[in-house]
């Protein structure tokens, strides 16, 4: 998949989050950007919502015809939970 899943999440002090996640091969790549910051952080882990946002996206992706995001969707439900 060379397309990147994004979206933006607001934050508990109304500041937003970017987030980025991409798929290179068997891994995913996740990236944050915080407002305060210039720069892409590439080490932070995920939250358990995010996560479930990345599933969420996915399936929705599938069902309007993206098929080739199966193998996507099954890599992100094993690395989620474990």
């Amino acid at each position: 998949m060379k397309r990147q899943i994004r979206w933006t999440e607001r934050l508990e002090d109304r500041r937003k989050l970017e987030v980025r996640v991409s798929f290179q091969g068997s891994k995913i790549k996740w990236q944050f950007k915080h407002p305060d910051m210039g720069v892409w952080d590439y080490d932070s882990p995920p939250t358990a919502e995010q996560w479930e946002m990345l599933s969420q996206k996915l399936r929705d992706l599938y069902q309007r015809g993206h098929v080739a995001l199966d193998k996507q969707i099954l890599l992100v439900e094993k690395e989620r939970n474990g």
